[in-house]
């Protein structure tokens, strides 16, 4: 072992040759390469924690252990789909039959919901061909009544024409009720959906205010779990849920692989925070000095953070 020591000491041919074998071995077993990546990363994490917030000393750096990550993982994962193309053939052809099936159901369904309009239409159409046939057929008959009563009696035509009218006056003053009554309940239905929009309204700037609110106290609250000042203020940004983090100056003295290490921590941290506060999907922006360094994945993974030319 002390032999191997001194010649990963003093042969860059040797550290060249493992690193090609590790590379090797991370191709052909590249499942294998993938799960050690995994644990390299955990380790670099616990490594970062332990230096920068535990002040402990630590047996490797993280930045090389990330690199050890990266490498492992891109070419455990390259390796593994030019090892094995059956199978990531056979992942795409399952994506593409289920992506079909998908598109001729809902075509199936738009179609069936076609269908049932149409019938539903036909149906009212009949119903209100029916209602004005009986309708015509009731007046062709009291038409013919009314005659025949004219025919047999003058004075009881006249009763008969005075009691239509009287008929027809309060048939009208029903009309005229229903409408007004329609349209008082068309006025109140129009209040109630004012009033619930209202409502919605003020429920979504209470929930911001709360969450602008609990974000900002945040700040304070992961300076002091950090037992330092990392974050100087977070601040509300251009629209909802935005987040603007000053950090503090002392971050420009870090090196670029630090300053994103603290920061993913950071983001973690405040990820929680917001979800905790019912926003899932937060937008948090980080700045030093006013300058941005980058903003995390508020959509597909808001707990990653990415940098942005600033910090490359």
């Amino acid at each position: 072992m002390e032999k191997l020591k001194n010649l990963w000491d003093n042969k860059l041919w040797f550290k060249i040759l493992v690193i090609v074998v590790i590379l090797a071995l991370s191709y052909w077993f590249g499942i294998i390469a993938i799960l050690l990546g995994m644990i390299l990363f955990i380790y670099a994490i616990v490594t970062v924690i332990r230096k920068y917030i535990l002040k402990k000393n630590t047996r490797f750096k993280a930045r090389y252990i990330l690199l050890s990550f990266l490498a492992l993982t891109i070419m455990g994962g390259y390796g593994y789909a030019q090892t094995h193309p059956e199978e990531m053939e056979q992942s795409r052809i399952r994506q593409q039959d289920a992506k079909a099936k998908k598109a001729e159901d809902a075509k199936k369904a738009a179609e069936a919901k076609k269908a049932a309009d149409a019938k539903k239409a036909e149906d009212a159409k009949n119903a209100a061909e029916a209602k004005k046939a009986a309708k015509a057929k009731k007046a062709e008959d009291a038409k013919n009544a009314a005659e025949a009563k004219k025919a047999a009696k003058a004075k009881k035509a006249e009763d008969a024409k005075n009691a239509a009218e009287a008929k027809k006056a309060a048939k009208a003053k029903k009309a005229e009720d229903a409408k007004n009554a329609a349209e008082a309940k068309k006025a109140a239905k129009a209040k109630k959906a004012e009033d619930a929009k209202n409502a919605a309204e003020a429920k979504k700037a209470a929930e911001e205010s709360n969450f602008y609110s609990a974000m900002t106290s945040a700040a304070q609250t992961v300076n002091n779990n950090l037992g330092s000042t990392a974050i100087d203020s977070i601040d509300k940004g251009s629209i909802y849920p935005v987040l603007d983090v000053q950090l503090n100056i002392i971050f420009a003295s870090y090196t670029n692989m630090e300053i994103k290490s603290l920061v993913q921590t950071l983001n973690e941290s405040l990820v929680q925070i917001a979800i905790n506060n019912g926003q899932t999907h937060p937008q948090i922006k980080y700045y030093i000095s006013g300058v941005s360094i980058g903003e995390n994945r508020s959509i597909l993974n808001p707990s990653e953070v990415k940098f942005n030319s600033n910090l490359k």
